[in-house]
């Protein structure tokens, strides 16, 4: 698994910061993607609601950040299954 939370917003409407996020959505993911049966994409679906759910009540969730990109993989039997999701949204100026 990798993350990159790297990209730092003004005004993101959450007040735990990248880092805070980031930390959260790979714990998550860990438990998660220990499952040999869970699909990556599952997994992440399922760790982004799990973290939005953190931090519900003092932030935005409907604010595109914190983000992070995400990379998970999962060997079952011979297949390497995959999911990689970006996160540089975009706005209208």
């Amino acid at each position: 698994m990798v993350l990159d939370g790297a990209i730092a917003r003004t005004g993101t409407g959450c007040v735990h910061g990248i880092a805070w996020y980031a930390a959260k959505l790979g714990s998550a993911l860990a438990g998660l993607c220990a499952d040999r049966d869970s699909e990556p994409a599952n997994a992440l679906m399922y760790g982004i609601r799990f973290t939005a759910d953190q931090h519900r009540d003092t932030c935005d969730p409907s604010h595109p950040a914190p983000s992070a990109a995400t990379a998970t993989r999962t060997l079952k039997d011979t297949a390497l299954e995959y999911s990689v999701l970006g996160d540089t949204p975009t706005r209208a100026a």
